[in-house]
């Protein structure tokens, strides 16, 4: 799932988030700390919005319109021993608790 929102305190900008999951490598979902761009709370979910560029967000429109198949559906990884994750598409950072 994709969806923008229009800021609220830059009302002509959108911030563009993919809906995504924290999945182990076998195949459960875990869940990680995420804090809220929005309204900066924070929980442990296993689902959220990342924040991503317009150019992904209309890519995964594009890859999904042409056969509703998301075929690059990882969008990151965190390894073992380290914070944060690494994300293989552009993202500015940012999440959402709530769509």
């Amino acid at each position: 799932m994709r969806l923008f929102r229009i800021p609220d305190d830059v009302p002509g900008a959108r911030n563009y988030y993919l809906i995504v999951e924290a999945v182990d490598p076998s195949g459960r979902l875990v869940e990680v700390p995420v804090t809220s761009e929005e309204d900066r709370r924070s929980d442990r979910v296993s689902r959220w919005g990342q924040r991503v560029s317009e150019a992904v967000f209309n890519g995964v429109a594009a890859d999904k319109g042409d056969d509703q198949i998301i075929q690059k559906s990882v969008i990151g990884q965190k390894t073992a021993g380290y914070i944060n994750p690494q994300y293989t598409v552009e993202t500015p950072g940012g999440a959402i608790l709530e769509w």
